[in-house]
């Protein structure tokens, strides 16, 4: 049996993917957001025509067809039209993940290199909700590109060590280090972005490779620890625990 050729593949449309329940949060805010600086993907527009079928390559590519799900949204800073991405807090289940991002977050805090702590650019309390949504910078897995040296390896461990002991001295213990909550600030590896929705991809071309300008080793990240939702701010160094762990 003959297979088919790409360009009758191409031929066969797909249904657009629906937004999903937990999307729809971000569409009845979309208005709201905007209002206070922040653009979403049309996709979260609340009077976006009906999605059209897709073709093989749009239903691949098409970032506007990624669907997100959790408490992660990728948006763009209007006053300068700088991709972010924006989380949603509970300020009952995690009452303390913004006062320790902001804490962090402050002058002071943010200008000491030893600060590992993702920088929150803003906050904003959602109307009639007891929730917060933060605003961060788009950054990468700690591991995406892969390490091509043992030195650059060292170098993330370095990091690592002193953005945990940089919390520790500030009586504040992470508690969720884990390998999803530590990520990287590329931007000298690519100095032309890359996409908030995949990595691999080129910022403003999804049908392109992110261009890398070099290797870790020629252009040096910095790693941040990010997700303080199980994190823990003490009064004192008499009330924190012997930790065993991170």
């Amino acid at each position: 049996m003959a297979c088919c050729s790409s360009t009758e593949i191409e031929k066969h449309l797909l249904p657009a993917r629906p937004i999903t329940f937990a999307e729809q949060f971000w569409v009845e805010h979309s208005t709201w957001l905007e209002s206070v600086g922040y653009r979403l993907r049309a996709r979260y527009q609340p009077n976006r025509p009906p999605p059209q079928p897709l073709t093989l390559t749009e239903a691949l590519f098409d970032p506007d067809e990624v669907a997100m799900y959790g408490s992660i949204m990728d948006g763009i800073r209007i006053s300068d039209n700088e991709p972010v991405m924006l989380k949603t807090v509970s300020r009952i289940t995690h009452p303390q993940e913004v006062r320790i991002g902001l804490y962090f977050s402050n002058k002071d805090m943010a200008s000491d290199p030893r600060n590992h702590c993702v920088p929150i650019y803003d906050v904003f309390p959602v109307p009639n909700i007891e929730m917060d949504i933060i605003v961060m910078p788009v950054l990468r897995p700690f591991d995406n590109p892969e390490f091509d040296t043992v030195g650059e390896v060292i170098a993330f461990i370095q990091q690592l060590f002193e953005g945990i002991q940089f919390m520790h001295e500030h009586l504040v213990a992470h508690s969720d280090c884990t390998a999803m909550n530590i990520m990287m600030d590329g931007s000298r590896m690519y100095p032309k972005g890359w996409s908030s929705l995949d990595p691999s991809q080129a910022r403003d071309n999804p049908f392109r490779a992110a261009k890398r300008a070099g290797f870790r080793m020629q252009f040096w990240p910095k790693y941040y620890l990010i997700d303080f939702g199980l994190s823990h701010m003490y009064s004192n160094k008499g009330t924190v625990p012997h930790w065993k762990g991170y």
